[in-house]
């Protein structure tokens, strides 16, 4: 038998689906679900380098398991998404190590919660800070601590993949958010230094935080992605509900608190009180 190290994916993938209808042999569709899941997962790894099962790990995984979905422009996906995702991969290895193919650890983290309707959840202030103190810790710049900034400003993915430096104006701590949702926003107090300090010698009319000429959605999916890196690494858990979305959440959850609900709906470009109240879980029948 080979070790792990001299497996490559395509062949664990080809022995693994293989095997998924004797798994699952009622013909209900979870075997075809469950081989459709893995093959997505597999060809996500290899189109992130991964040759060998070995090459795999916790952290490449959980990209997978939160990676965004295409509905209206990038998503988080829902906790139920991740959950189908996980429970896919987990077959996966199960097959695997029953065939002693592999010996690995475990690299699909614990079982997430598929509750109906769980979302992202505001951070509180003291999750904000950790994670912008993360985006600070670098050694070498890399733009984390810009999109964390436009993130406390309420600018969603999409938002932020518009935005020029021609939005910002630091005179009158305001900025311009394009899109479906226009608005102008107040720059957010965490925010205005680490903006100030990207405008200088930047094009006015140039993206402020996403490479030039990326196309939108592509570049809304980079700006999602990266965001839940970042709150990943400051040490926070995605099952947790804490994700990238959590930013600006937190955001407009301090805009609640001091200026009332319908500015907290205007900072987040939403149409709806209640779709406002929800996203931030606030009990507003608790506060007449």
């Amino acid at each position: 038998m080979a070790s792990d190290n001299e497996i490559r994916l395509v062949d664990a993938f080809n022995l693994a689906v293989s095997l998924v209808p004797l798994r699952y042999p009622n013909d209900n569709g979870t075997a075809e679900k469950c081989t459709k899941l893995i093959r997505q997962a597999c060809s996500y790894f290899r189109s992130n380098g991964v040759e060998y099962l070995s090459e795999l790990d916790g952290e490449m995984v959980a990209d997978f398991i939160w990676l965004a979905v295409a509905r209206n422009g990038f998503k988080e996906p829902s906790t139920s998404t991740a959950g189908i995702r996980q429970w896919a991969i987990r077959v996966f290895f199960e097959i695997l190590k029953e065939l002693e193919v592999w010996s690995g650890p475990d690299v699909c983290g614990d079982t997430i919660s598929r509750e109906i309707g769980r979302s992202s959840r505001p951070a509180s202030t003291e999750e904000l800070e950790r994670i912008q103190a993360m985006s600070h810790n670098v050694l070498v710049p890399n733009g984390d601590e810009l999109l964390v900034a436009l993130s406390l400003c309420g600018a969603s993915a999409l938002e932020i993949a518009l935005v020029c430096p021609e939005d910002i104006d630091t005179e009158k701590h305001v900025m311009n958010l394009k899109g479906e949702n226009q608005r102008t926003n107040p720059i957010h107090p965490m925010a205005y230094r680490v903006l100030c300090g990207a405008l200088p010698n930047k094009p006015p009319a140039m993206p402020l935080a996403v490479k030039f000429g990326l196309p939108l959605l592509s570049a809304t999916h980079s700006v999602t992605v990266r965001l839940n890196n970042i709150v990943r690494h400051a040490g926070f858990r995605r099952d947790k509900e804490l994700t990238g979305v959590s930013i600006r959440l937190g955001a407009a959850s301090q805009t609640l608190h001091k200026d009332g609900l319908e500015a907290a709906a205007l900072f987040l470009g939403n149409q709806s009180l209640d779709s406002t109240a929800k996203a931030l879980r606030y009990r507003w029948w608790e506060h007449r």
